[in-house]
């Protein structure tokens, strides 16, 4: 009886270890996301902003060659 009390106590302290490492492993991943979340943010940011350059390029390109032709 004493046995398989102590095999018990050692099995519920090994699980309580493995979720202690299992809430770390996800503390890990919850930063590691909010990183890649805020890459994914700058990198559409500054998407948008060459996009909006080229078409401001474009457009000034085309007056230039409006000004020139007319």
């Amino acid at each position: 009886m004493a046995q398989r009390l102590f095999a018990r106590t050692r099995q519920v302290e090994s699980l309580a270890a493995e979720v202690m490492s299992l809430k770390q492993e996800i503390r890990g991943f919850k930063h590691e996301n909010k990183q890649l979340h805020r890459l994914a943010h700058d990198y559409a940011t500054n998407m948008e902003r060459k996009l909006e350059q080229m078409k401001e390029s474009d457009g000034q390109v085309l007056l230039d060659h409006q000004r020139f032709v007319g």
